[in-house]
């Protein structure tokens, strides 16, 4: 799977409220979120993902890829409660053929 499939991959199955999400990332692979919450490893990623699924609605929609290898990002619309939507970037960077470190951002909203 190309680092684009990858990662369009892992938002598939997180849609899909898919645990094998898990499977698309190394053994070691990190995942620090915006608010500095840190998963280190595939398990402790995996478990991340199912807490979300049952809560998780409505999932963020992949807007487009940027690709600069080992990196891709995906800028994502995360649509609000309020019927705004939030702008996220996922940086992924792939090794090896599996995301060996995902960083969350967003942009906050204007007024805070």
């Amino acid at each position: 799977m190309d680092p684009e499939d990858l990662v369009r991959a892992v938002f598939e199955r997180v849609h899909a409220s898919d645990p094998a999400v898990g499977e698309l990332y190394a053994e070691d692979a990190v995942r620090l979120d915006q608010y500095g919450q840190r998963y280190e490893g595939r398990v402790a990623i995996t478990q991340f993902y199912e807490s979300i699924f049952p809560t998780s609605s409505p999932h963020p929609e992949l807007e487009c890829l940027f690709v600069n290898l080992p990196l891709v990002g995906a800028l994502l619309r995360l649509p609000g409660k309020d019927g705004a939507a939030g702008l996220y970037l996922d940086l992924f960077e792939v090794k090896d053929g599996l995301i060996s470190s995902l960083w969350v951002m967003f942009q906050p909203s204007a007024d805070g």
